[in-house]
């Protein structure tokens, strides 16, 4: 007997305290888009005005309505939960057009190359937003992330590991014995992990680097400057590709991630802005 599917009813948060998802969706409904607040979605309105981080005058069923919530909307995680450590404390997580066309791709599964200048938080944002896949949005999945150097490989699991010590922690279990947790690679009780992979100083290991990444998610940042990134990249392509089927099939996330970084002065030169 076919599953029945039930289709939850839509609602939209305008007036979310992020105010930058409000001047977002400002931006796009005055460009004439229509699709223009899919990033203000919230199903469950009763938990519209509460604050995730009072936890202690939270019910017991806000916190379940709250983590309810998080599970299927990562609209939700970003705009009203996820942190991004800062100089001095923590911040909310801001959208601008360049996170949230990076983000809209992510969401829907599509491969993509993201070029913003530098300090506008694109590594940050698609952190945030795996995050959100690795302890809410998939299961027995793995994750990679590539870098320059295998120092920035596991500074990004480390800035990843930073956003989710930040969440309310009604969110999300303990660590477990059976969980690895460390500089390398962690991984949790839904089967999930993500692996700081190292850098290549040869031919011989970038194509051993490419045929171990069978994961249907995988973050390549800086890659512009990640040496031997064509014999990578040619020799992981079959087992993503299989992998991202697998996913597919499941309806659980997968796509690959290229970032790029343009210095400041660049971008004036072309006179582009990012409001």
């Amino acid at each position: 007997m076919a599953k029945k599917i039930v289709k939850l009813k839509r609602h939209y948060h305008y007036d979310t305290k992020n105010v930058s998802f409000i001047k977002m969706y400002k931006i796009l409904k005055d460009l004439g888009i229509e699709n223009n607040k899919f990033f203000l979605l919230i199903y469950d309105e009763s938990i519209k005005n509460l604050d995730p981080y009072d936890e202690e005058n939270l019910t017991d069923e806000q916190k379940i309505r709250i983590k309810r919530e998080v599970c299927r909307n990562p609209w939700y995680f970003l705009r009203e939960i996820a942190l991004i450590p800062v100089p001095g404390g923590s911040a909310h997580f801001k959208i601008h057009r360049g996170n949230l066309a990076m983000l809209y791709c992510a969401y829907h599964n599509i491969n993509f190359i993201i070029e913003l200048p530098r300090q506008n938080f694109k590594t940050q944002s698609i952190l945030a937003f795996i995050e959100w896949i690795y302890d809410f949005g998939t299961t027995n999945s793995e994750m990679n992330f590539l870098h320059k150097k295998y120092e920035d490989s596991k500074l990004n699991l480390q800035r990843l590991k930073n956003i989710r010590e930040l969440l309310p922690k009604y969110l999300l279990p303990p660590v477990g014995k059976s969980d690895s947790y460390n500089l390398t690679n962690i991984s949790n009780k839904k089967g999930n992990s993500i692996i700081a992979k190292n850098a290549a100083i040869s031919e011989e290991q970038a194509d051993l680097l490419g045929r171990g990444n069978s994961s249907p998610i995988s973050l390549y940042d800086e890659v512009a400057f990640i040496k031997f990134l064509e014999t990578i990249y040619s020799a992981a392509a079959p087992s993503l590709s299989q992998a991202s089927l697998e996913a597919e099939e499941r309806g659980k996330p997968h796509f690959k991630a290229f970032m790029l970084g343009m210095p400041i002065n660049f971008l004036n030169c072309l006179e582009i802005s990012i409001q």
